[in-house]
């Protein structure tokens, strides 16, 4: 089985370049709320379901 050995420093760029210049990754990549909300009437299982608002605010690494 092959590794893969990440660099913290490098993935802090990538994450942090996707917040630049104040846009959020999905301004980045031309995603709007409304396609969003369509995939997940469309997919549901491709979009994670988290039961609470708490738990969505965890997973985005925020706390309340």
């Amino acid at each position: 089985m092959n590794s893969v050995k990440v660099d913290k420093a490098s993935i802090e760029g990538i994450v942090a370049g996707l917040f630049a210049d104040g846009r959020s990754p999905m301004e980045h990549f031309g995603i709007e709320w409304a396609q969003i909300e369509t995939l997940e009437r469309r997919e549901p299982g491709v979009v994670i379901k988290l039961a609470s608002p708490e738990e969505k605010i965890a997973a985005c690494g925020g706390t309340r």
